[in-house]
């Protein structure tokens, strides 16, 4: 009997500890269950990041890719949504904008617990007008090229001591090709464009196909000194920022010509969009555009009078209207600026070309060469020693003397060197 109490007593026990183990191992698993499943994290905001180059308007047929963060780092579900307002106009494909046709869309980035941004696309028949390079048809002809004979002969006061050697003699060009030349100079916002697709740094630098890596670009607000003195101080063109971490146009300025280009950064430019700079006589015979007694494009050489000839060349022209001795070598101040103007702002020459005198200096593609006298064909200048190995420029600027923006004035400069006042134009 004593032994019935005593298995029963025991059995009560263990029942009662097998009840402990278990509500103890349920206990157990239930904490382990919660280290390792944590509660899942909400995404608390989305934003939307455009490319490098701040596109807000495409072309037809274009493509942009929008970048969108979710926060915060650690959200358990990261996934999107992409939703266009007017898939007729451009459509989103995980991020990816198809222009459509004209018109604006709204394209959505949304969270799966609701987060959105949004940004708006715009959707142009051709490239924002900022960009657009447009030309004009020059076509094939004659002419004479290098000074007039009235240059020659005008008074001491005007021009003589201008008039070097290297435009004289005066000769005849054939050029057998019709081509087509950018309607104004290349301005800032393009340059700029140009420079942020190709990733070009603080330095300036990039590849240059058949010459190594070489310097594109100066910044506009780099000093330099010339006789000990500080010659150029221009915030007017192009800067590096910092903040942004490319090349950008100074406020204001997106649609003046650019300057501070090399020759290896106009030629870098044309490689990229398949254009190439202008031979020295094509950018004289489209400078002249078919008049042979043009002394600046747009205006003829009839009258000996300094003050007529400046009065008829403001029409056309941005240049300095000062005296020589008044004169300041490329000088300009923070205070005190001199800048460049926008591009189609004076009248077109013949051909319909803008600021083919005046605005800045313009690079063209060969070797500054000695006249002969002898008629040529498609002249193309090469490489010689002394002089003759300075590339050429052509058109005079704002910050030059009206001499010196003569169609037959010709400068020369080295292919590395980024001058205050020289641009370019182009052509296919």
């Amino acid at each position: 009997m004593e032994n019935n109490r005593t298995m029963k007593k025991n059995l009560k026990f263990m029942a009662i500890m097998l009840l402990m183990a278990a509500f103890a191992a349920t206990t157990i698993a239930s904490c382990d269950k919660e280290k390792s499943e944590p509660v899942p994290v909400e995404a608390t905001d989305v934003t939307l990041t455009m490319p490098a180059l701040d596109i807000t308007a495409l072309t037809v047929g274009t493509e942009v890719t929008l970048a969108a963060t979710v926060k915060p780092d650690n959200a358990a579900d990261k996934t999107l949504t992409w939703i266009s307002s007017a898939p007729e106009v451009a459509t989103v494909d995980d991020g990816i904008v198809s222009a459509v046709a004209e018109g604006s869309a709204v394209i959505t980035a949304a969270t799966a617990n609701g987060k959105t941004a949004e940004c708006t696309v715009t959707v142009v028949n051709e490239p924002v007008e900022i960009y657009a390079i447009h030309f004009v048809d020059i076509p094939a002809g004659s002419f004479m090229m290098g000074a007039l004979p009235g240059e020659v002969t005008m008074s001491i006061e005007i021009l003589p001591e201008y008039c070097m050697d290297y435009e004289l003699p005066r000769h005849q060009v054939t050029l057998t090709q019709p081509f087509q030349m950018s309607e104004c100079e290349i301005t800032n916002a393009q340059y700029a464009e140009f420079l942020q697709i190709n990733n070009v740094g603080e330095d300036g630098r990039m590849n240059v196909a058949g010459y190594g890596v070489q310097r594109l670009v100066t910044d506009s607000k780099t000093k330099e000194r010339f006789n000990s003195k500080i010659i150029e101080y221009a915030p007017f063109a192009l800067t590096w920022s910092t903040s942004e971490n490319k090349w950008i146009p100074q406020p204001g300025y997106d649609n003046h010509p650019v300057f501070r280009v090399s020759w290896y950064g106009a030629k870098a430019f044309c490689d990229y969009y398949g254009y190439r700079l202008p031979t020295e006589a094509e950018w004289e015979y489209a400078a002249r555009a078919g008049r042979s007694n043009d002394i600046f494009a747009g205006v003829e050489l009839d009258v000996l009078s300094e003050d007529i000839l400046k009065e008829r060349l403001k029409d056309y022209a941005w240049f300095y209207p000062g005296d020589t001795e008044d004169f300041i070598f490329y000088a300009s101040t923070e205070e005190d600026p001199w800048p460049t103007y926008p591009v189609r702002q004076k009248l077109p020459n013949a051909f319909g070309l803008y600021d083919m005198t005046g605005n800045v200096d313009e690079w063209c593609s060969d070797y500054r060469q000695t006249y002969t006298g002898d008629a040529v064909t498609d002249p193309v200048g090469i490489a010689g020693s002394g002089t003759e190995s300075l590339t050429v420029f052509r058109g005079g600027g704002v910050y030059r003397e009206m001499p010196f923006n003569r169609i037959s004035s010709r400068g020369g400069w080295y292919k590395d060197y980024s001058r205050p006042v020289l641009g370019f134009r182009v052509v296919k």
